[in-house]
């Protein structure tokens, strides 16, 4: 089910520690076939095997709105979760702005989970990524406003 599948990915995706949404796991370090160009990049870093922000905020998005579909209050927990993991300005409160390095009032479009890299956030002012979140936040924003009303 949608539900189950949803629950299974942040279980297994979502590194609630350092912040971390990984795109998948476990990274392409040898592999033959060769994936293509993600195989190129470090265990960890970027596409292969961190965070990699466009898909790390529609997953969230993907749990706010099942979570509205199905009144599954688990999902919309693990949706804000999510949602405060990526915000740039709270990693400083949850002391993890050292191992950011960036501005911390910037998205960045990856973020890195290799062993001596985990939590650098790389490619900053990455506005794609930056817009969704905004969108994220706004629906997390109508459906609060929803709750106060009933």
């Amino acid at each position: 089910s949608v539900k189950s599948a949803l629950n299974a990915a942040y279980h297994v995706l979502f590194d609630e520690k350092s912040g971390v949404l990984k795109l998948f796991t476990k990274p392409f370090s040898k592999s033959d076939p060769s994936p293509g160009y993600i195989q190129r990049y470090c265990a960890g870093v970027r596409e292969n095997g961190g965070q990699y922000t466009h898909a790390a905020v529609w997953f969230a998005l993907a749990l706010l709105e099942s979570g509205e579909r199905y009144s599954d209050e688990k999902l919309i927990s693990f949706a804000e979760k999510i949602g405060k993991a990526l915000d740039p300005s709270a990693k400083n409160r949850r002391g993890l702005f050292e191992a950011y390095q960036r501005e911390p009032y910037v998205l960045c479009g990856d973020v890195y989970d290799a062993p001596s890299f985990r939590g650098h956030g790389g490619w900053s002012w990455y506005t794609g990524a930056a817009v969704w979140y905004w969108r994220f936040l706004q629906k997390q924003k109508r459906r609060k406003e929803k709750e106060k009303l009933s």
